[in-house]
């Protein structure tokens, strides 16, 4: 849901702040996409380090009070400066939140249904990502900047309630049969039906 504040971000940086459209695509565009990338390089280092699951929820909250900091950030909505660095802070952190999202999903996957399992989580990050843009037009039209912009904190802060009740290490237990502390699966599906079934190879009959 942190998709929420987007919207709200490119109507007061236009409207507000007085950038023009063309400034504010090479901003996100430029050091702001940098900045996300490299945060994204970050993220999976400290997901390796410490668990993508713990990461994910600091960095979910830490991007939940980066929005709030935005409406408190008012008085300086007209400086270029201020507002770059906040786009590049912001961007950082979101990378960090994306990638330990994404990792997670790919940690819940089921490698017999790998691509239709992933793709369905992808599918939902994305509908979540047209709800929200919704979403966001309609509390635009009730609330103030502001106003929207705390709702938009709270509301990713959702995110780290759910993460909060998910086993990372559940499929690879479960499914894979990977025991903690092991990396070789008991059977990822490469084995022959055959196999399984306990009949050896088949022989061509003569």
């Amino acid at each position: 849901m942190y998709y929420f504040t987007s919207p709200i971000y490119v109507d007061i940086f236009i409207n507000e702040a007085g950038w023009s459209q063309e400034k504010y695509n090479g901003v996100v565009g430029g050091v702001a996409m940098l900045s996300a990338v490299f945060g994204q390089i970050v993220g999976g280092i400290l997901g390796d380090r410490f668990g993508i699951r713990r990461v994910a929820m600091v960095s979910f909250i830490t991007l939940a009070f980066a929005n709030a900091t935005f409406a408190f950030l008012q008085p300086f909505w007209m400086s270029t400066f201020v507002m770059t660095t906040f786009l590049v802070g912001q961007y950082f952190i979101a990378g960090i939140s994306l990638i330990c999202l994404i990792s997670m999903c790919m940690r819940l996957t089921w490698s017999k249904v790998g691509g239709t399992q992933f793709t369905a989580y992808m599918s939902v990050l994305n509908t979540s990502a047209v709800f929200a843009y919704t979403l966001t037009e309609r509390m635009i039209s009730i609330f103030d900047y502001t106003t929207a912009i705390y709702i938009g904190a709270a509301l990713t802060m959702v995110t780290t309630f759910f993460l909060a009740f998910i086993d990372e290490n559940e499929t690879d237990r479960v499914l894979e049969g990977i025991e903690s502390g092991s990396d070789e699966p008991d059977n990822l599906g490469e084995s022959a039906w055959w196999e399984e079934e306990g009949g050896g190879k088949p022989v061509a009959a003569t």
